[in-house]
């Protein structure tokens, strides 16, 4: 009578899956995640936005003053909180 086969190292083998890539939230969604949020920010630095985004070649091209504003933030690096 053949003995069974150890399935302990199949299982193991067989047990792994990917995990699918999920990418990290962006920290200024908090504080530029929609214009309600931001309004007050984005009405403040609306005179100098364009200036702003220029000086940091930033492509404004089909962007709302609120992606703008926050691409200018995001080149400061992380939100201190």
């Amino acid at each position: 009578m053949a003995t069974p086969p150890d399935l302990s190292r199949r299982g193991f083998l067989l047990g792994r899956t990917q995990v699918p890539h999920v990418p990290a939230p962006n920290p200024w969604d908090q504080y530029f995640g929609s214009y309600e949020m931001a309004c007050a920010q984005v009405n403040e630095a609306r005179p100098f936005l364009a200036d702003e985004a220029r000086r940091l070649n930033i492509d404004t091209e089909g962007k709302s003053d609120l992606e703008i504003l926050k691409a200018v933030f995001e080149t400061s690096g992380s939100p201190q909180g």
